[in-house]
């Protein structure tokens, strides 16, 4: 259970930025309870870009917008550790991790080039005020000596699931409605969402929108052509309630062609080289290799060297995809501007 620095902690004297708070200092519980801190523990993250996919997806904050929730909850954004469990009224309240609760809009992955995590642990695991969102404290399952050093010897019985001081929820229905009701504030709040890939080429500069033949799409465009992208809308799955897989997905693209007509018609190769680094991995399925594009795939003017006039460009893709979000003017801004700095 993380905070980054700058999160707000409600206590006694008002909303105090957790990285200034110490053991001994009170803080005020979700139920209004006034408890006192008996220890704080930080851990540096340096150079997420050094480190693995898998590490760097473990690490990453999650960003949670301003009244993602509800109205002031949390009252300004917040970042939290991925595995942070949030308090949140299903019937009862539960704890749900803010990695369940990514939805690409209101809640999203928030990369960056490093950042600091605190823990705040009281003498029992309680719900905190966090930007005015009620969250967990810290509770040790295993983890304190990441964060601390202890004594030689020291042997501490990490936590189970009667420790905590919310039922922890990790999957099923009550993840799912929650994911719902969040999607349908994101909406309320400005945010669009639709299902369209709007797949097309960037052809020097110009779009170029496709022929489509059920699970094949057809583009033209002239020869002479230098500088072509397949450009798609990207969809991460974990982020539309479907499993763990945080990859982001463009196309699932089976093989690709160029013909002009005339004479020239040739197989682009998808394990080239240069189309496989800008791709996922190849995935075997019934039919064949497929490969998933990342949003963008530049394709280099050699692979229609032998045609003349102008390419036809025929793509065997699969109608596979997820839920896309357009963020209202304002959070756009916000996104460019944090992305930016980070």
């Amino acid at each position: 259970a993380c905070f980054c620095s700058g999160t707000l902690i409600r206590t006694p004297r008002g909303d105090v930025a957790v990285e200034t708070l110490q053991a001994g200092d009170e803080v005020v519980t979700a139920s209004g309870a006034v408890r006192p801190i008996v220890w704080i523990g930080s851990q540096k993250i340096i150079s997420f870009s050094n480190m693995d996919a898998a590490q760097a997806h473990a690490l990453t904050p999650v960003l949670i917008s301003r009244d993602a929730f509800a109205q002031n909850m949390p009252d300004r954004d917040l970042l939290v550790s991925p595995g942070h469990a949030i308090a949140v009224p299903v019937m009862d309240s539960v704890f749900i991790q803010a990695v369940k609760l990514v939805n690409g809009a209101t809640i999203r992955r928030a990369p960056c080039e490093s950042t600091e995590y605190w823990h705040v642990e009281l003498e029992s695991h309680d719900v905190l005020l966090s930007n005015g969102l009620p969250s967990e404290s810290y509770l040790d399952v295993g983890n304190r000596n990441l964060f601390a050093t202890l004594s030689a010897g020291t042997q501490v019985e990490p936590a189970t699931l009667d420790d905590y001081a919310l039922p922890l929820v990790l999957n099923g229905p009550e993840i799912a409605a929650v994911r719902e009701r969040l999607a349908a504030r994101a909406r309320a709040l400005g945010w669009n969402s639709t299902t369209d890939k709007d797949e097309h080429l960037m052809v020097d500069g110009q779009r170029v929108e496709p022929a489509m033949d059920g699970d094949r799409a057809c583009f033209i465009f002239p020869a002479g052509a230098r500088e072509v992208a397949l450009v798609s809308n990207a969809f991460r799955p974990a982020e539309c309630g479907a499993g763990e897989d945080a990859r982001e997905l463009g196309i699932y693209i089976r093989d690709m062609h160029v013909s002009d007509g005339l004479f020239h018609d040739a197989a682009i190769d998808m394990d080239a080289p240069a189309i496989a680094a800008q791709c996922h991995d190849a995935e075997q399925q019934h039919d064949g290799h497929w490969r998933w594009t990342k949003g963008s795939l530049n394709l280099d003017p050699s692979l229609w060297a032998g045609c003349r006039g102008h390419v036809v460009l025929r793509l065997h893709r699969s109608a596979h995809g997820g839920q896309y979000w357009t963020a209202p003017a304002a959070d756009a801004a916000n996104i460019v501007s944090f992305r930016a700095s980070a």
